[in-house]
């Protein structure tokens, strides 16, 4: 009898053992799987804080180019409208140049906007580009709207301090019309820079 009451102590005992064994590898797996669960959240927090950070970076980057564009609508006798990563601020030939090509008085003062506009962003790249109408051969609107385009490149970068490095000065003579050539007004809206 005292033998058959040791053995069953034992196997209360093996049986204690064993339930507390299968306790620990439970709760060893309700940690491994909580660790899972909360790195997952971890990592689904990051993404957020990197989209949210995104969000703002291209939030900061429309306030800069809503106040560019507000600036640059200040120019006087521009069109101003904004592109992929650009702003584009046309001003008419006509308004600039005399019939000789030369700079008007009223246009070098536009220029002066222009400049006093880029200063106030050193960091962009310029882009000058002339434009002329389709009338005449197109080597010499080709060459024309070079000129033009040079004129203003240079009248920035001598008068208005701009970095001769951030300004490159193009042609495109008639090839981007922006109206019908059938009608003079329509060729002076195409001569522009």
């Amino acid at each position: 009898e005292a033998q058959l009451k040791d053995a069953h102590r034992a196997m209360e005992r093996e049986k204690e053992l064993a339930e507390a064994k299968l306790k620990a590898e439970q709760l060893v797996a309700q940690r491994a799987r909580e660790a899972v669960e909360m790195k997952g959240k971890e990592d689904k927090l990051l993404a957020e804080k990197q989209k949210f950070a995104a969000l703002e970076a291209k939030l900061q980057t429309l306030e800069r180019e809503k106040s560019m564009l507000a600036e640059a609508g200040k120019i006087p006798n521009a069109v101003v409208k904004t592109g992929d990563k650009k702003i584009v601020i046309t001003l008419l030939a006509v308004n600039l140049f005399t019939p000789a090509n030369d700079l008007k008085p009223g246009g070098k003062e536009v220029l002066d906007r222009v400049g006093s506009f880029l200063k106030a962003y050193p960091k962009n790249k310029v882009i000058v580009r002339g434009h002329s109408d389709s009338q005449g051969k197109a080597a010499a609107n080709q060459a024309l709207s070079e000129k033009r385009a040079q004129k203003v490149r240079e009248y920035l970068v001598a008068y208005q301090n701009i970095s001769p490095t951030s300004v490159t000065a193009e042609g495109a003579g008639s090839a981007e019309a922006v109206a019908s050539n059938a009608t003079e007004a329509g060729r002076s809206l195409n001569r522009r820079v």
